[in-house]
């Protein structure tokens, strides 16, 4: 999905060229820090694996998709202009 909507919006091409490969990372490493919470919560708290399974840690993985499509639309329409009233 991020590499869809980046490489889809409107923008110039260089910055999708770092963009996408740090944002994967960005969400590989968001992903790796969901299954170690797993197996945390899996050790220490088994009782409330499937909510953090199911409802917690993707929330929070879908978070972080989200703040980098946010980011990067703002980051390609670049900063505003103000408009300066005659």
């Amino acid at each position: 999905m991020f590499v869809a909507f980046v490489g889809l919006f409107p923008g110039k091409q260089k910055p999708k060229l770092w963009y996408i490969p740090v944002g994967i990372l960005i969400i590989l490493a968001g992903n790796t820090a969901r299954v170690v919470g797993m197996v945390f919560t899996q050790l220490y708290i088994p009782g409330s694996f499937e909510l953090m399974h199911l409802v917690i840690l993707r929330g929070a993985v879908f978070l972080i998709l989200v703040l980098l499509c946010i980011f990067w639309v703002n980051y390609s329409i670049g900063p505003a202009r103000s408009v300066e009233s005659e």
